[in-house]
């Protein structure tokens, strides 16, 4: 089979993996190869999937095809090199050899095109007349750390990824541009006695405060376990001695998912968004290494800044939007949740069904239903990206229609009673660091 052969998506019956948010495919004719499915469905929390938005699954496919070929455009690297206001960035990454190499002949990825809807014909780098939510890409082994119950603690052994040379690198590698109240590691920042603090921004590469809302001054990178029942935060020595890597090609990867930050960043700047974060997966082929997995507003946190009633405010285009729902809406089975992770976490058993045996016990409240006005906003986001992505919608109109579902979003809290967490989350305080600018 050719990769660029049509492929019939009526035949795609039985999907060979069921994720929380896309189903895989396996195909016969080519082990190397293998079609992704998007679900309009949602998770957070590691609970599974408990939402559904209509036209999430279309954009953020679209969305996945877009940073791609972007990924594996020399033009699109150029463009980096360019823009003076990304030299910074470069300097702090310390890649610029690898960014030349980029802007020669692009980034290697895993993604082969998007499919036609009508034809199932795969196109690599534009957009088929008939968008799916189906993609294909090459396949790259997936190896799991064995578990092991020592002393009552549950621990993971990584030894067979020195023994493989193709696989999905175990880590979610996160590149950070500032921090939101919701980030991982601002959370973690405030847990820190006042002593330790200093030395835990020191890990992070970053010489100045962090409070919410805050751009840093260099972007910087974290990683966090990818096949733990729990994402567990690593120290970079930690992550070097799990990821099966050497320290070439440790280093190669922190230096890639910076230089890919910076195309998406790029992006999503034209449509006033600001990118906070977003998570890479990386795989190791031979000697080489390859962006892989999924990329969308499901990995990254991308907010726009609008006024309302003389205030200011950030609202989310990502998942963090629902997130802060069930957090702001919802906050008895919020808490009910956390106490069943930290009991599934003691007892060394898996949250997600340590739960739901909860909730049919009654022990646990049940997972409780999206409100059907909030969950047509967060449609009309998807739209938006959408039709701007497909240039079927100006950039000025797009930019219009993201500043009223904002400001729209913002106007339900307020109706539903919710606006003050909503205040506390989400406004943009005075005294917020605006020295990196890009």
């Amino acid at each position: 089979m050719l990769e660029m052969d049509p492929i019939d998506i009526s035949s795609l019956s039985q999907p060979s993996y069921i994720g929380s948010v896309q189903k895989l495919y396996y195909l016969a004719q080519s082990s190397e190869l293998m079609v992704c499915e998007t679900t309009a469905g949602g998770s957070v929390f590691d609970v599974g999937t408990i939402f559904h938005i209509e036209g999430s699954d279309l954009c953020r496919t679209v969305l996945r095809h877009k940073v791609y070929t972007l990924l594996k455009s020399p033009q699109a690297w150029q463009a980096i090199l360019e823009d003076a206001k990304m030299n910074e960035a470069l300097e702090k990454a310390d890649a610029s050899d690898l960014i030349d190499a980029f802007a020669t002949s692009g980034a290697a990825t895993h993604h082969i095109g998007i499919l036609d809807a009508q034809t199932g014909t795969v196109h690599s780098d534009t957009f088929p007349q008939h968008p799916s939510n189906f993609v294909l890409v090459k396949r790259y082994p997936i190896l799991k750390p064995e578990s092991l119950i020592y002393r009552g603690r549950q621990l993971w052994d990584y030894s067979l990824f020195y023994k493989a040379e193709n696989f999905v690198v175990p880590l979610e590698n996160i590149v950070r541009f500032g921090t939101t109240p919701g980030s991982s590691i601002y959370l973690k920042f405030l847990k820190c006695a006042e002593d330790a603090k200093s030395a835990y921004l020191k890990k992070l590469g970053l010489d100045m405060p962090m409070e919410p809302w805050t751009l840093f001054n260099c972007p910087t990178i974290d990683h966090t376990t990818k096949h733990e029942p729990e994402d567990r935060n690593l120290s970079p020595q930690e992550a070097l001695h799990i990821s099966g890597c050497d320290r070439n090609d440790f280093v190669h990867l922190t230096k890639m998912s910076m230089l890919g930050s910076l195309i998406v960043l790029k992006f999503f700047q034209k449509l006033n968004l600001q990118l906070w974060d977003l998570k890479w997966e990386i795989a190791k082929c031979g000697e080489g290494l390859v962006f892989v997995d999924t990329l969308d507003t499901d990995s990254m946190r991308v907010t726009t800044q609008v006024n309302w009633e003389g205030q200011s405010y950030h609202v989310h285009f990502n998942k963090q939007a629902m997130r802060d729902y069930y957090k702001m809406i919802h906050p008895l089975w919020y808490a009910a949740l956390n106490k069943a992770k930290t009991e599934a976490k003691e007892k060394g058993v898996n949250f997600q069904d340590y739960f739901k045996k909860g909730q049919a016990r009654g022990l646990y409240p049940d997972t409780p239903e999206v409100h059907d006005r909030f969950l047509a906003i967060q449609s009309r986001k998807f739209k938006a990206l959408l039709h701007y992505t497909l240039e079927d919608v100006s950039l000025d109109i797009t930019q219009k229609e993201i500043h009223g579902i904002a400001q729209e979003e913002i106007e339900f809290y307020a109706r539903s009673g919710a606006f003050e967490q909503f205040k506390q989350f989400n406004q943009v305080p005075l005294s917020s660091y605006t020295n990196y600018h890009f």
